[in-house]
């Protein structure tokens, strides 16, 4: 990917007048602010709508002192730091006192991730030439509980009238958000807080312990909401046809229809649908479901119908993120 120094090093200056960066990562698009700048951190919150308790994730350089930020870097954190990063994992580890409550929703852990890709991390590399023990809190580039972006022109359309500094890094790769893997109880041990590309069974190769599920105890975590990931038109479960009194409701709106099967659904043949077929795989459907869902914003449908999703644990990360997509519309 080709990209400008002076795009990079503009970027780095931004962030460190304490302005906003829509920074490209392989996940989805970032919205950037000095992880240690009160006042950029707290306009994050104010651009997006997002509740200041809600923790941020800090974004490091790869060959960060990890030692700033954590208080106790596990072994286990040790082997999947060598294993995935740079990439989609996000860890959860005890904070040190560098770390202030305003990024950490006042808990004693910090969340933290290398991101793997080329224009995010260069601009890391430059911001840390510019300030010591530089990190960056991206949170998604969206409008509280929206569709996250996954292009910079979805981070423009989502904030047309503020002041930020926008690089277009393409289309995200992986199209989901990162998985987040809680280490900060030893007792416990691994956490799955957060679904993502970085599986149960690919973090169980590295540890050789498969992660829990979340407990009641575990920390807050971005993207753990029930209602979350939403279009801003309705969307319902496809399901829902065999429901006549549905059936009737849809005559005269227009409906989108993402599926990823090859089943057919002639029951709807009298209705005015557009349908969107995804991948049957469950990598690449990640990739494009975002954006085809503003996609479908874009196009003044009436509402959305979701094809159901298979049970299989490589689904788990956008099972999730659609399942709390459609509970927006309960």
């Amino acid at each position: 990917m080709q990209f400008s120094d002076t795009t990079i090093k503009q970027a780095a200056l931004y962030l460190l007048d304490g302005g906003l960066v829509a920074l490209p990562t392989e996940t989805v698009y970032g919205l950037g602010a000095d992880a240690l700048n009160k006042d950029a951190v707290e306009r994050i919150y104010s651009v997006k709508g997002r509740p200041t308790n809600h923790p941020l994730i800090v974004h490091v350089h790869k060959d960060a002192d990890l030692n700033f930020w954590c208080s106790e870097i596990p072994d286990d954190a040790k082997k999947l730091i060598k294993a995935f990063w740079p990439g989609p994992l996000t860890l959860v580890l005890p904070k040190s006192q560098n770390v202030p409550d305003y990024i950490t929703g006042g808990q004693s852990t910090v969340a933290i991730r290398s991101p793997n890709h080329p224009i995010a991390q260069a601009v890391l590399l430059e911001f840390s030439k510019l300030k010591n023990n530089a990190g960056i809190v991206a949170p998604s580039a969206n409008l509280f509980g929206h569709v996250s972006p996954t292009k910079n022109e979805h981070v423009k359309d989502e904030f047309p009238s503020d002041n930020i500094y926008f690089i277009d890094g393409g289309s995200s790769e992986v199209g989901i958000e990162s998985t987040i893997l809680d280490l900060s109880r030893p007792k416990i041990g691994p956490v799955i807080l957060r679904p993502g590309h970085i599986t149960k069974k690919d973090i169980y190769k590295v540890l050789g312990v498969e992660p829990k599920d979340k407990d009641i105890s575990a920390p807050v975590v971005s993207g753990s909401l029930k209602s979350h990931y939403a279009p801003k038109i309705p969307i319902y479960p496809l399901d829902d046809i065999s429901n006549l009194d549905f059936i009737n409701h849809l005559k005269h709106k227009k409906v989108a229809i993402i599926y990823h099967s090859n089943n057919h659904y002639d029951i709807l043949n009298e209705i005015d649908v557009i349908y969107y077929k995804l991948p049957s795989l469950s990598t690449e459907y990640a990739s494009k479901i975002y954006e085809t869902l503003r996609k479908i914003e874009s196009q003044n449908m009436d509402l959305i119908l979701l094809e159901s999703l298979p049970l299989d644990a490589e689904w788990d990360a956008v099972r999730d993120r659609m399942n709390r997509a459609l509970a927006t519309y309960k």
